[in-house]
């Protein structure tokens, strides 16, 4: 599964939230943190704690794959 970045940006904008502040509070690497976001693979249940943290449903910051 690969995050959408432009989907989870905008989620952030929105929420107010900095980068740092979910990685930390996830007990995440920021390396691995950086790698989700910049559009690496990662498991869905990775994406689906930071959906969680985020208050979103996991399809609104997921990217459709082909």
């Amino acid at each position: 599964m690969r995050l959408d970045r432009k989907k989870y940006n905008l989620i952030l904008a929105r929420l107010c939230i900095e980068n740092s502040e979910i990685w930390k509070a996830l007990h995440m690497s920021q390396a691995n943190y950086s790698r989700i976001i910049r559009g690496g693979k990662t498991t869905p249940a990775t994406l689906g704690h930071i959906a969680k943290y985020l208050g979103v449903d996991v399809t609104e910051i997921m990217k459709e794959e082909d």
